[in-house]
């Protein structure tokens, strides 16, 4: 006779992954308590072994008794910042792409720009922030603002 349900039993079985957190330190504890092996549990409770063994090993790790893993807020973390560096990058693409548009159609501006008739209404901006040096052209000065030094 088993000492609990199995999971296809379970009326909580809605939610698979919900149960089974749910279900996790009770069975350590069943472990611990009773002296039964990890497989013993397993059959008992129509789990897999793997699983069984994997809940005990991460209850030691975030409970101090082993050292040899990451602990569930160490993983928490390094997920977390996994997922800031993904997006990171992804913005990183963003802007490089916007910044290589805005050169070329800056690039097609000057070329347009015929000398001695003012500054080009795409480029007036640049005037205001000080960019556009005497000696410097428009894309060169646009350069030094998209990759400074």
């Amino acid at each position: 006779m088993r000492a609990w349900p199995s999971r296809w039993e379970s009326k909580c079985h809605d939610h698979a992954g919900s149960s089974r957190r749910s279900t996790r330190p009770r069975v350590v504890e069943l472990i611990r308590s009773t002296g039964k092996t990890a497989r013993q549990i397993a059959r008992e409770l129509d789990l897999t072994e793997t699983a069984v063994r994997e809940w005990v090993k991460r209850a030691d790790l975030d409970a101090g008794r082993r050292t040899d893993g990451l602990t569930t807020a160490e993983r928490d973390e390094l997920r977390r910042l996994r997922r800031e560096v993904r997006d990171l990058r992804e913005e990183r693409e963003i802007l490089r792409k916007a910044a290589n548009r805005s050169a070329r159609s800056m690039r097609a501006a000057v070329a347009q720009h015929r000398p001695g008739h003012g500054l080009p209404q795409e480029l007036a901006w640049l005037r205001s922030l000080r960019v556009l040096t005497a000696g410097g052209s428009a894309v060169a000065s646009h350069r030094r603002l998209v990759r400074p030094h």
